[in-house]
């Protein structure tokens, strides 16, 4: 009987995230499936930005609510008929299953369960290598850096190094600058400029708009809003002009590909896959953002911390002095692979799956064995 393996949906980054992997399941024999259930019976919830305090997001509980709303759920279903895919509107209770947040989400199955990292944050003490990797049976983590990072501060975790088998397809050199702008619809003469800004009161949307507005009259500036910011934050969206706005399904992957230059936030995971994609990188640091980058990511791209510096900063991008410095960067934070990423991490999950499996069943058995026993002594008495 073919394996069965959930993937337990809430967000729209993370149908390109498990995609690579359900397709390489489904070539080892397994029988993943992408389980999106509804508002009301879904069970991810958490803290959301509120506008009126600079969208900050206050992790401490007084703003918690469902992750998963009516529009949200619209958009995964559209995302999934797009690529082909099928999908369960209730989890499969004896499945191994696989999120990309906490455990306790993946509380009522009884097989493995497995946390799918899906960027590498470049400070210290990133979020996806906190506490959040508690309670896993597996943890798939992008490169040594990750595992490193989450042993140190989860001791008891079990994380692996299997590379981001969103990347597969281009570290496999699938996915080629023209193909990229093809599929997006860019078709210019003039630079390529990705931003790319995370959400909450750690984004740069409102400090560097106007900047990258001015940019954008001598080359093309294209931003992909966070997944977050277009479920939680649509007003901060509307006032782009001379910026052409992607929409949150579309492929970061295709999007940095496309570019000639990405301009990220320091808190945002697109700073480290934009060095994967070998682009020259400006990071900026909005006013309230915290955080500091690591020595060795931030000898890799061009740190701004002035809105008034930006044009000057993606100078000194575009002669890509620091290409050397990235590429050393990039075999840290991502596992050194041929492409294979995507068959690495299901390997991964099989191995994981099934051994939870077998041992299930030995403790089912001697659970049932020490029930018997134990009523044959009483009848025996």
């Amino acid at each position: 009987m073919p394996e069965p393996i959930d993937f337990y949906l809430y967000a729209t980054h993370e149908v390109p995230t498990f995609r690579p992997i359900v397709a390489a399941l489904r070539g080892f024999g397994a029988d993943p499936r992408f389980v999106l259930e509804p508002p009301g019976r879904n069970v991810a919830r958490g803290s959301m930005p509120e506008p009126g305090r600079g969208w900050l997001d206050d992790k401490s509980g007084s703003n918690l609510g469902a992750l998963l709303d009516d529009r949200t759920m619209t958009i995964i279903e559209n995302q999934l008929e797009r690529a082909g895919e099928t999908w369960l509107s209730r989890r499969r209770f004896r499945a191994a299953a696989v999120t990309t947040s906490g455990a306790r989400w993946l509380r009522p199955y009884a097989g493995a369960r497995i946390r799918c990292m899906y960027g590498v944050g470049a400070g210290a003490g990133a979020y996806g290598h906190g506490v959040i990797n508690d309670g896993f049976d597996l943890v798939l983590a992008h490169g040594a850096h990750s595992v490193s990072e989450i042993l140190s501060r989860v001791p008891d975790a079990r994380a692996v190094s299997v590379g981001f088998p969103k990347w597969a397809a281009y570290r496999r050199g699938s996915i080629s600058r023209i193909g990229a702008r093809t599929r997006l619809g860019i078709a210019v003469d003039r630079p390529v400029v990705a931003w790319l800004p995370t959400w909450a009161q750690h984004s740069s949307i409102e400090s560097y708009r106007p900047m990258l507005e001015k940019v954008a009259r001598d080359a093309l500036v294209i931003v992909k809003p966070h997944h977050n910011t277009a479920r939680f934050e649509m007003a901060r969206l509307d006032s782009f002009d001379q910026i052409k706005t992607l929409h949150t399904t579309t492929s970061l992957v295709d999007v940095l590909a496309a570019c000639d230059v990405a301009v990220t936030d320091i808190r945002s995971g697109s700073t480290t896959e934009s060095l994967l994609a070998d682009r020259p990188t400006v990071v900026v640091v909005p006013p309230v953002a915290s955080g500091s980058i690591l020595p060795w990511i931030e000898d890799a791209v061009h740190l701004c911390t002035d809105p008034n510096d930006l044009a000057s900063a993606l100078e000194d991008a575009r002669l890509d002095a620091k290409a050397g410095a990235r590429r050393r960067a990039v075999p840290r934070l991502f596992e050194p692979t041929s492409g294979n990423d995507d068959e690495l991490a299901a390997i991964e999950i099989l191995h994981t799956a099934t051994a939870h499996r077998a041992s299930y069943r030995s403790r089912l058995r001697a659970r049932r064995w020490g029930i018997a026993y134990r009523a044959a002594r009483a009848i025996g008495r």
